[in-house]
C-alpha cells in the first residue's frame, strides 16, 4: 500500500491483472527489501536516502500530513470515520491492551485537545528506509502502510521516526520532534513542546514501551 503525503491510505490496482494488488514472495541476497511486498514497489522504485536532514524533514512532514488529514477529509468520509474520533475514545474503556488506562486518557486528552473536534487518531505507519519511495512526480511516497490504525495516535510514527534518526545518528531525535512539532502546527494542530513530551510519555506508560528512543529528550 502506498500512502501519499496527502491521505492517510490509498491502494493502487495492478496495470497488468486489474485487480488489487496482492502481496508477494521477494528473496533479496542483500535484504534491502521485505521478504512480503505490495506490487506497487515495482512502480515506486527509487528508494529516498534519509542522508541529510532536508530529506529527514520531507519525511517528518509527510508523516504529520497523515496525522493530520482527517480535519480535511471529504464530508462523506468525515462521517464514516465518526466512530474512531478521539473525543469518543475518551468515553470509552480503553482497549484490551492498554496496561494503565488512566495514562491512556491522559494521551487521548492531550490529543483532543492539539487536534480539531473530529480528529481521528492515525498512526502505526509502518515506518522503516525500504518503505519511503519517490513518486514519478517527485513527492515523496510511504508503502506497505496496512499497519496504519484510526485509534493509536500518531505518537508511534514520531518515536519510530526518532529511532530512525538515532540509528542513523542524524539528526537528533530532539530535532526530529521539533521538526514533528513544527509541521503538525503549520497544519493546524495546536500542539506545544511541553503537551507532546508529556503525551509521548503517557504513550508509553500506558502501553508498556520501554523506550521512547529520545523522542522525548
Amino acid at each position: 500500500m502506498a500512502v501519499p503525503a496527502i491521505t492517510p491510505a490509498t491502494s493502487a490496482k495492478s496495470s497488468h491483472t486489474n485487480s488489487w494488488p496482492t502481496r508477494t514472495s521477494c528473496r533479496c541476497s542483500t535484504g534491502a527489501c521485505d521478504t512480503s511486498r505490495t506490487l506497487l514497489v515495482d512502480h515506486l522504485d527509487e528508494a529516498v536516502m534519509l542522508a541529510g536532514t532536508d530529506a529527514f524533514d520531507e519525511l517528518v512532514r509527510s508523516v504529520a500530513l497523515i496525522h493530520t488529514v482527517s480535519a480535511h477529509w471529504q464530508p462523506e468520509v468525515a462521517e464514516t470515520m465518526a466512530r474512531w474520533h478521539a473525543r469518543s475514545a475518551l468515553g470509552a474503556p480503553s482497549p484490551d491492551w492498554i496496561n494503565r488506562p488512566d495514562d491512556w486518557r491522559r494521551l487521548l486528552q492531550l490529543v483532543t485537545d492539539a487536534h480539531a473536534p473530529g480528529h481521528v487518531p492515525l498512526g502505526h505507519l509502518d515506518l522503516k528506509p525500504e518503505h519511503i519511495r519517490r513518486r514519478a512526480d517527485g513527492h515523496l511516497a510511504l508503502i506497505d502502510a496496512e499497519t496504519l490504525r484510526p485509534d493509536i495516535t500518531g505518537l508511534p510514527d514520531l518515536i519510530t521516526l526518532a529511532h530512525m534518526a538515532d540509528q542513523k545518528g542524524h539528526p537528533t531525535p530532539r530535532w526530529v520532534r521539533h521538526a514533528y512539532l513544527h509541521h503538525v502546527r503549520e497544519l493546524g494542530a495546536q500542539w506545544n513542546d511541553s503537551d507532546l513530551i508529556r503525551a509521548l510519555t503517557a504513550f508509553a506508560a500506558a502501553t508498556g514501551l520501554h523506550s521512547l528512543h529520545g523522542a522525548h529528550e
